[in-house]
C-alpha cells in the first residue's frame, strides 16, 4: 500500500501542470523581440491597432473575470496607469469575449484604462497560455517584458523605467 503522502504530492503536482498560470514563469520567449501587429477590437466596439500606439510604451495585460490573479493585478495596474499618464497605453485584453460580463466587471471595479476583446488570434500571437499574462511593449514596438502570473508595481515600474 502506498504512503498517503505519496497520494498528496501527486496531486499537488498535477494542479501545477493543469494551472500554469499559478506559477512564476518569469521572462517569456517573445522577450526582445518585435510586437506582433494586430488591431483589437475594442469594449466599446471601436477598433486599436498597436501600430497606433508606436513611439509610446505600452503594457498588455492579458486577463479574465474569473482569474483570481488577474484580479489582483488591477490595482497596481489603476496605479501605473495613474502615474504614468499617456506616457503609457495600459490596455488590458480579457479573454471573456461576453462585453455584457465585462463592461459589468469594469464598472464593479472602476477600471479607468480601455479594455480589449482578445481574440483567439491576438492569444496565439503573444503566446498567452497562462493568465494573467502582462506584455511591455517599448516605444519602437519591442517586447521588453512577457510574464505569465502576477508581479508587484515595484517590479513592472521598475521595467518601465527602464525602457530605452
Amino acid at each position: 500500500m502506498r504512503h498517503p503522502w505519496t497520494i498528496v504530492v501527486l496531486c499537488l503536482l498535477a494542479a501545477c501542470l493543469l494551472f500554469p498560470g499559478c506559477k512564476n514563469q518569469g521572462a517569456g520567449s517573445l522577450t526582445g523581440f518585435p510586437a506582433p501587429e494586430c488591431t483589437m477590437t475594442m469594449l466599446d466596439g471601436t477598433t486599436l491597432s498597436l501600430e497606433d500606439l508606436r513611439g509610446r510604451p505600452v503594457l498588455l495585460e492579458f486577463w479574465a473575470p474569473w482569474c483570481a490573479g488577474c484580479l489582483k493585478n488591477i490595482a497596481p495596474l489603476k496605479e501605473l496607469h495613474k502615474r504614468f499618464g499617456t506616457g503609457l497605453a495600459v490596455i488590458a485584453a480579457s479573454s471573456e469575449t461576453g462585453p455584457v460580463t465585462v463592461r459589468r466587471f469594469v464598472h464593479e471595479y472602476s477600471i479607468p484604462y480601455p479594455i480589449a476583446l482578445s481574440s483567439q488570434r491576438l492569444l496565439d500571437l503573444f503566446q498567452v497560455r497562462a493568465i494573467p499574462m502582462t506584455v511591455l511593449i517599448d516605444r519602437q514596438g519591442i517586447i521588453r517584458y512577457h510574464h505569465a502570473g502576477q508581479f508587484t508595481e515595484g517590479t513592472l515600474e521598475k521595467q518601465i523605467r527602464g525602457l530605452p
